[in-house]
């Protein structure tokens, strides 16, 4: 706001306003309106997504099979009166179907929804190509998060348990190395506040996978509630909500790898052609033949890492319940960049020790477990040899596989009863 000068107030209390009392007072007006996304009604569309009582939880997303356009479908999963429903959207709606119910996957709490789809460039701009059909998330009221690709009953999955909030996400894929795929990410929240996430995404035998969960141990505290986005420089993020009422952002590292530089194409052309005949120079087979192009000043920079990897200790350690014989850490060398293949190795005991979950704390230190389907882990063993597999360095290679072998300390052997005579003959 701008005051009005003295002499503009002493014209307009005049009683005569003209020209002639040198009072002819004019106000002109000049409006600018910047036209914004958030404002407009043009640029966004407003749809009734449910209408209905009992609604819970809720979630959807478009499909695009164009990176170009609007989307053709819009798919939805939803909580009603503790049940979990779905249903689908023609876009445009042009026979005014609505949303059309599909299927019920039973009681459930939290729900959660996103699309696989690769990653396409449209006039300088990346967007997703979906596939056909989304994954679908729910948490039942056991606290079990499950995963499904929609309609495909045969590929439901538990992927957590003790779980009562869930999101999911599309993040960004590296267009140069395929294993640098962060996938659909599926962060959930379990009953005692930590944060939790699982990978749907392309492993280095090509397959696409579920990889073990992983904790956001970065997060300390107690979350309410969790959202995820992507950012424009090819990062990915957490959004948690404390019960404190803090809000903290977690941001992963950039996977960029042919995103953030545009293709770029070179020509040639041939104009005013003089030529002339070079003399034939002839060369025995194992000389050195230097050929040195008109191109100068150009350097090349080569992204290398070694494929030699080796541990830098291993150690058992005590689980909430005192066990020594469940946890193993380690510590490796080299950086790893994507979830390796462990096998755990009872060499007194000549058998295969079966492995539970691998955390990778950060990018040279783990936690592995032994599956709780073994009564007795590893505390009858006496040296454990651990081997390390199919894990890339940060060229996107495979480091060549690596093993070690340690004692573990505070083993709590289980006695292995005798065998029982059933029967004496003689023949």
């Amino acid at each position: 706001m701008r005051s009005t000068p003295p002499y503009l107030m002493e014209q307009l209390h005049k009683k005569i306003q003209t020209i002639g009392s040198d009072a002819n007072p004019k106000m002109e007006i000049a409006v600018s309106r910047s036209k914004t996304t958030v404002t407009d009604g043009d640029y966004w569309t407003s749809e009734t997504i449910r209408n209905i009582n009992g609604l819970g939880d809720i979630s959807l997303a478009p499909r695009r099979f164009l990176p170009y356009g609007p989307p053709n479908r819009i798919y939805e999963i939803h909580v009603r009166d503790g049940i979990v429903s779905t249903s689908i959207r023609e876009y445009p709606d042009k026979l005014n179907s609505g949303w059309v119910d599909q299927f019920v996957l039973g009681p459930g709490e939290n729900v959660g929804l996103a699309f696989d789809g690769h990653w396409v460039q449209h006039r300088n701009t990346w967007r997703l190509v979906t596939d056909e059909k989304p994954w679908i998330f729910w948490v039942d009221n056991q606290g079990v998060l499950w995963g499904q690709h929609w309609d495909d009953p045969e590929s439901k999955i538990e992927l957590s348990t003790g779980v009562n909030f869930v999101t999911s996400i599309r993040g960004w894929k590296n267009t140069v190395i395929d294993e640098l795929d962060q996938g659909i990410i599926v962060g959930y929240i379990k009953t005692d506040g930590t944060v939790w996430y699982r990978n749907y995404c392309i492993q280095p035998n090509d397959i696409i996978a579920w990889e073990y969960e992983k904790q956001l141990v970065e997060f300390v505290g107690s979350a309410l509630s969790l959202n995820m986005m992507i950012a424009n420089d090819y990062r990915m993020g957490f959004i948690v909500e404390s019960s404190t009422n803090e809000i903290s952002w977690y941001i992963t590292n950039r996977n960029w790898g042919g995103m953030a530089v545009g293709p770029e194409n070179v020509t040639a052309a041939i104009t005013d052609i003089n030529f002339s005949v070079l003399p034939v120079t002839y060369h025995d087979t194992y000389d050195v033949e230097n050929i040195t192009t008109g191109i100068s000043n150009i350097t090349f920079d080569v992204l290398y890492a070694s494929l030699y990897n080796s541990f830098v200790s291993l150690e058992n350690i005590a689980n909430d319940l005192d066990d020594w014989g469940r946890i193993i850490t380690i510590e490796v060398e080299q950086e790893l960049f994507s979830v390796p293949t462990i096998s755990i190795y009872d060499i007194v005991g000549a058998q295969e020790l079966p492995v539970g979950i691998i955390t990778m704390v950060d990018s040279r230190h783990l936690i592995v477990t032994i599956n709780d389907a073994s009564e007795i882990g590893m505390n009858n063993a006496e040296d454990i040899r651990v081997t390390i597999s199919s894990v890339m360095n940060e060229a996107g290679y495979t480091f060549d596989t690596f093993e070690e072998t340690f004692a573990p300390i505070n083993l709590v052997p289980t006695a292995i009863p005798l065998p029982e005579v059933e029967v004496i003959y003689n023949e």
